[in-house]
């Protein structure tokens, strides 16, 4: 096939997803009620039922149409992102925004890292350096945020992890974005992260209703806006646009996150965020850009 260039209106959700995500950090800090783990199994429940009216018609025979070999793929990926949900939204609880952000921005460099052995993809000098960069910047942060004493390791240990989790469910969700129409690819893997999110609650004893005004407007935010606007954008956008030009647009989620955080909650993040922000940032930059790397066939 010929490459196009992406049409008008991908660049359009592309940015659109970069902005609603970036809106998604500091809205859910507005659920005080609400555990990290109801967080997480709202914001991917409802965005599953808000999209099942548009996708039904179509997930029937997408689903019966997987091998079953891709099936489990398909709840490995949602397991994957429900992972991916509790722990970094589990790190508001103990560390900042802009450390929050940053730390899970590193999905990029994990995916390199790891996609040697799950896609077969060889991991070039370039992505090697990207990665020593950003593993730079990770002790950065954490070491200034160890220095201040309190819990915020904590929450630079689960968003570290979120980023981890979402490497593996981009790697895992590859080849099923190209076997499934994209509200049905979408309805999916959200609903099977609902489910194994909803399980976690049921068995841990967790509150899913009862709220009051402020912490249910905030759920129904994040998912309307940070999953179906935010995490759908990027989603639909990877269909059209190179996956490096997508990654490099997600940075400005730390950065339009952070900010607004500072507006709404006073939070200034300090020279050893800073810092390392800078660093892991230009690492990520460094990793998911030139030509890339050949992969085995599999």
């Amino acid at each position: 096939m010929v490459d196009r260039p992406p049409p008008p209106w991908a660049w359009l959700v592309l940015a659109a997803g970069a902005l609603a995500t970036a809106w998604g950090s500091p809205i859910i800090l507005f659920a005080e009620e609400a555990e990290p783990l109801v967080k997480a199994a709202w914001r991917t429940g409802l965005a599953t039922l808000v999209l099942l009216p548009f996708s039904a018609r179509s997930l029937g025979p997408a689903w019966r149409g997987l091998p079953a070999a891709d099936r489990w793929l398909m709840a490995g990926a949602g397991a994957a992102l429900a992972l991916h949900f509790a722990t970094w939204i589990a790190s508001f609880e103990f560390t900042s925004v802009a450390s929050s952000l940053v730390l899970v921005s590193t999905a990029p460099l994990w995916t390199a890292l790891l996609s040697p052995w799950l896609t077969g993809d060889r991991v070039r000098a370039r992505q090697m350096v990207g990665i020593a960069l950003a593993l730079v910047g990770v002790s950065v942060i954490g070491a200034g945020d160890f220095r201040v004493g309190g819990e915020a390791w904590k929450g630079d240990l689960l968003a570290t992890a979120g980023g981890a989790a979402a490497a593996v469910y981009l790697m895992l969700s590859r080849r099923l974005q190209r076997r499934l129409p994209a509200l049905a690819f979408l309805s999916l893997c959200y609903g099977g992260a609902a489910c194994w999110l909803l399980l976690g609650c049921l068995l841990l004893g967790l509150p899913l209703a009862g709220f009051g005004r402020q912490t249910t407007l905030a759920l129904v935010g994040v998912a309307l806006v940070q999953q179906l606007l935010g995490h759908s954008g990027y989603n639909l956008a990877l269909r059209r646009i190179p996956a490096p030009t997508v990654a490099i647009a997600s940075l400005s989620e730390p950065v339009i996150g952070s900010l607004l955080a500072f507006l709404l909650f006073a939070q200034r993040p300090g020279a050893p965020t800073l810092a390392g922000a800078g660093i892991i940032l230009a690492g990520i930059v460094v990793a998911v850009t030139g030509r890339p790397a050949s992969s085995r066939p599999t």
